[in-house]
């Protein structure tokens, strides 16, 4: 499965699958990525691996430059719901669908326009996943990233905010 077959711009892409096969197809995807040193992906990770001796605002600008980011960050925050104060959480604090949007703000902001989600969806009430999903769906049609989300959901897959439905290949 190549990445750059998955992944169209302007579109928000389900992969719906069984929880089993998304972990093989995650694991193949990502091995993809890191060889292919694709560096306009971004994988939006069910337990994101953070690093203990980082604040969380350094987490969430982590490799990125330090000139001219903040009024990207500002606007991206604002278009996200995504507070200052939250940035200046404990990681220990954030809830399942804050840590998803901090995700999406560090991909914005290191200008990754292909963005892969792990199902979530387990984690999320379901006026979080309502707002993830209308999220994404204008990150993928106003801010042209490509999307590709992953769920066992069959619910989610058929949303009217989903673009695509394809085979878990």
């Amino acid at each position: 499965m190549k990445p750059e077959y998955l992944i169209n711009a302007d579109h928000l892409t389900v992969i719906l699958c069984p929880l089993e096969k998304q972990d093989k197809i995650l694991e193949h995807l990502k091995k993809e990525v890191l060889v292919a040193n694709l560096e306009n992906f971004a994988i939006v990770q069910k337990d994101w691996p953070m690093f203990p001796y980082l604040k969380l605002k350094d987490h969430v600008l982590l490799d990125l430059p330090e000139k001219g980011i903040k009024q990207d960050r500002l606007a991206y925050q604002e278009k996200l719901d995504i507070s200052s104060s939250l940035l200046n959480c404990a990681a220990t604090e954030l809830t399942p669908f804050e840590k998803v949007k901090l995700q999406l703000l560090h991909a914005l902001l290191s200008k990754r326009n292909n963005i892969v989600i792990e199902d979530t969806f387990d984690e999320l009430s379901i006026l979080e996943i309502q707002e993830l999903l209308h999220l994404l769906s204008y990150l993928a049609h106003e801010e042209n990233q490509g999307i590709l989300l992953f769920t066992h959901d069959a619910t989610i897959a058929q949303s009217p905010y989903i673009d695509r439905l394809e085979p878990a290949g």
